[in-house]
């Protein structure tokens, strides 16, 4: 059984995957966000993408299981967060403009995620 957290962290890569879709889908590119190179470097980190999911997978294991279970998940979200802060930021407003109950639900628990969050960065280096 999957505690609240996990199923809080599933949907937040449900929620960072649809920031990354929806401005790729509104331009009528396709609903796949393209590859990302293990080596493509995350915004807001000295890391890379790959480095990025190692981390990951050692402070949530289970949000790693998902990305690794969910290819177009996966790819969605190694494209957000490789994005510049102003692409992050207009994907955001997309999505919040076509998902309020997404937004309303993050505003409700993204403070459970940002420690998981801080973690990543600070660790992300060592892998």
């Amino acid at each position: 059984m999957r505690t609240p957290f996990a199923r809080w962290s599933i949907g937040a890569a449900a929620v960072v995957a649809g920031l990354a879709v929806v401005p790729a889908t509104a331009s009528a590119a396709p609903a796949t966000p393209p590859q990302t190179a293990p080596t493509a470097h995350v915004t807001g980190t000295t890391c890379t993408v790959e480095q990025v999911e190692k981390a990951i997978a050692a402070h949530e294991p289970t949000f790693a299981h998902h990305l690794a279970t969910h290819p177009k998940a996966n790819a969605a979200f190694e494209h957000y967060i490789t994005l510049t802060p102003a692409q992050q930021q207009a994907a955001r407003t997309a999505f919040v403009a076509a998902h309020s109950h997404a937004h309303k639900r993050w505003e409700r628990h993204h403070h459970k995620l940002e420690a998981k969050v801080t973690a990543v960065k600070a660790t992300c280096g060592q892998f």
